[in-house]
């Protein structure tokens, strides 16, 4: 039987660094295995991907951690928040992480920010997620496109003439 615990102290965790294992991209982790299988066996290799993968799963599943890598408990996150509310100037008592991160995009979105760096910036994997959840924050954004094709499409028929759309660059064209 292997033992996980004295695997991952002993290879994954002094090397990777237990704290950034949710930052890692996926050339780093190859990278380590294929300088890691230099020295060990197969099966410890098997066994230390494994854990590899189940720790990155779990530091991806913590939004609020210590130092060490443990997770908060939501007293603990609300204090936190309140302090570096209060050193920002704002008052704490009026503020939620929440409503922080909802300014945040909100203000992003109004500053013409395209959804895919909105996305990316709040840690979402697509634009789907961001797109439900701030819906409303987004609404703006929306409305000035809508606008801005109305405006074209009425200049050209203001004009009596068809909406063209520019030639397409032979980037974007695709063999058929």
């Amino acid at each position: 039987m292997v033992n996980r615990t004295i695997l991952a102290r002993t290879h994954v965790i002094p090397a990777l660094d237990a704290r950034k294992l949710a930052q890692l991209s996926a050339e780093e982790v190859d990278q380590w295995l294929a300088a890691t299988a230099k020295t060990l066996s197969t099966d410890t290799l098997r066994h230390l991907l494994s854990i590899l993968r189940q720790s990155i799963r779990r530091a991806k599943a913590r939004d609020f951690t210590t130092q060490r890598g443990t997770p908060l408990d939501a007293a603990n996150v609300r204090r936190a928040f309140r302090q570096i509310a209060e050193h920002a100037g704002l008052h704490a008592e009026e503020w939620t992480p929440r409503e922080l991160r909802h300014s945040f995009v909100s203000l992003l979105s109004s500053a013409g920010i395209p959804i895919e760096d909105i996305a990316h910036l709040v840690g979402h994997a697509n634009t789907r997620t961001t797109e439900k959840v701030y819906r409303k924050e987004l609404r703006p954004v929306l409305r000035r496109g809508a606008r801005a094709m109305d405006d074209l499409f009425n200049a050209h028929r203001a004009a009596g003439e068809p909406p063209t759309l520019p030639p397409a660059s032979s980037e974007n064209q695709t063999e058929r």
